[in-house]
């Protein structure tokens, strides 16, 4: 793959007309067994993360999730955003990213994905991401950087029937279409 690809005249007409704006979400209970097994995988097994005994000495008063895996989360809302809108994307990263509030074992999170603006003839667009808890308490934010390589040819049922229903209409994801 090219160290940097170029963006087609196709990808920066669409990006013109991306809409400023348009916004996402995504929820999630966070389970025992999702911080067991994204702190196997990435090997972070702290004893804030698995220690329930050590934790309820602390300020904290019982375990938290790793803050990578919230923001882990907020990628469904980015994939999300490409089944309503169209396109083929890559996460080119994010920025501003800060952890502002614990999120515990049983905690719900909200994820809120808004596109704030784009910059078509680099193939990017730009999102404030806000993690909220079940109790509305914001315990994220970040800037999420898409850099896009290919535009929709043409709607699929599922993004008319998102942009008629908005948000609320979710289908499943069709073959072959790639997320960020």
């Amino acid at each position: 793959m090219p160290e940097r690809v170029p963006v087609s005249e196709e990808v920066v007409a669409f990006l013109k007309k991306l809409p400023i704006g348009h916004v996402t979400t995504f929820s999630k209970t966070v389970s025992e067994s999702d911080v067991y097994l994204y702190g196997g995988i990435v090997g972070d097994l702290a004893r804030n993360h698995v220690d329930s005994q050590y934790m309820a000495s602390t300020p904290y008063g019982r375990r938290v999730a790793h803050g990578n895996l919230i923001l882990g989360y907020t990628a469904a809302a980015s994939t999300r955003k490409l089944e309503e809108i169209g396109g083929d994307c890559v996460s080119y990263g994010y920025d501003r990213v800060r952890f502002v509030r614990p999120v515990y074992i049983g905690d719900t999170v909200n994820v809120t994905y808004r596109i704030e603006r784009v910059v078509p003839e680099e193939g990017k667009s730009f999102s404030t991401v806000e993690v909220a808890n079940q109790d509305g308490e914001l315990c994220l934010v970040a800037t999420h950087i898409s850099r896009y390589f290919g535009a929709p040819k043409e709607p699929t049922p599922r993004r008319a029937q998102a942009s008629e229903e908005g948000p609320a209409a979710r289908a499943p994801k069709e073959q072959g279409e790639h997320a960020c």
